[in-house]
């Protein structure tokens, strides 16, 4: 197994991995040695370290031949005919971060802190508007408009230690 390939790919789950733990993702790759490499031998301890961290996900990799793999072919080749040619990538934005965005459809009081923040530039007591999203002190302001805070109230009282820590930050917004 090339060390270098496995590198990038641990690099790169864990830039990702707030979104990836949770749910079932694929890894395509150009590498054939990584579609193996759970059944591998493990020979050197970074290896064994490397490896730790693609622990408790829930992945599969999948080869694809380089000139088959476009994704790859797009970020790591260089196009010969236009040097000045710009690829771009897509923007992954969480499906909760549209909820919470969504919140502010039906609630007075979001609509209120939408209207002052943007007349005020972010100037609302401690009021910030980022990303679709209303932050009150860097946290985020959750709408009434639909059942969102609902299902986080519920879902922090189902933790273990949602009652001490998590419902607390929630119920004084």
């Amino acid at each position: 197994m090339a060390e270098i390939e496995l590198l990038s790919l641990i690099t790169t789950v864990t830039r990702w991995r707030h979104y990836l733990v949770g749910a079932h993702f694929i890894i395509i790759t150009d590498q054939q040695s990584l579609k193996y490499l759970l059944q591998q031998k493990i020979t050197t301890p970074s290896q064994l370290k490397q490896l730790t961290k693609l622990l408790r996900l829930d992945y599969e990799i999948h080869y694809t031949k380089g000139e088959e793999n476009l994704v790859a072919n797009t970020l790591s080749r260089r196009d010969e005919e236009n040097e000045d040619s710009v690829h771009a990538l897509s923007m992954v934005k969480p499906t909760w971060l549209s909820e919470v965005s969504d919140s502010y459809i039906g609630d007075e009081k979001g609509k209120e802190l939408l209207l002052s923040i943007s007349l005020q530039a972010n100037c609302q007591h401690g009021y910030s508007y980022g990303q679709g999203v209303i932050r009150y002190k860097g946290r985020l302001y959750i709408g009434a408009a639909n059942d969102l805070r609902v299902k986080l109230l519920s879902f922090m009282h189902e933790l273990p230690i949602g009652d001490i820590l998590g419902c607390r930050a929630l119920t004084r917004g």
